[in-house]
């Protein structure tokens, strides 16, 4: 038997909002939509409702599983090649509460944080061969950029 990794589910207080907001806002396309229930993306991300959630448990689960929003102990990471014209895109959306505009790292990568309407951290980040095409158009010496990113080569890595 093999396991295979689908994809987080995320419990949400409201599918249809949810939906709204991947799609419009992350760009996300739907492959599967049972109204007010459950969203699956194309990415392999899903939604389910807290109330669907509920009903898959029997009352002894439900004694010991609580559930809670906003708990950062994840978030959902997404890439784009040019971060600052997202940023300037995601600002103007009111449902967006931010955690932190783009600003970089150690490794000079750039990133963003906000919530969902769910309290579930969303992290957007530039794309590691976007930043090497930046810092390279800042003549930072390919073999500087190279070592930058050199920790993040492990087998089956894609970097672009």
């Amino acid at each position: 038997m093999k396991i295979r990794y689908d994809g987080p589910l995320l419990i949400v207080a409201d599918v249809e909002a949810a939906k709204h907001f991947y799609e419009t806002v992350l760009g996300q396309t739907v492959i599967y939509h049972k109204e007010k229930k459950m969203v699956k993306f194309e990415v392999g991300l899903s939604l389910i409702s807290t109330i669907s959630f509920d009903e898959w448990m029997d009352d002894d689960v439900k004694k010991i599983f609580s559930l809670s929003h906003s708990s950062h102990h994840f978030e959902l990471y997404f890439e784009v090649d040019d971060i600052v014209a997202c940023y300037e895109k995601l600002r103007l959306k009111t449902e967006i509460l931010w955690l932190h505009g783009p600003s970089e790292n150690e490794n000079e990568q750039m990133s963003m944080r906000f919530y969902d309407l769910d309290g579930h951290v969303i992290e957007i980040g530039e794309a590691i061969a976007a930043t090497a095409k930046r810092l390279a158009a800042k003549g930072i010496p390919t073999s500087e950029i190279s070592a930058k990113f050199s920790e993040m080569m492990w087998k089956g890595s894609r970097l672009y």
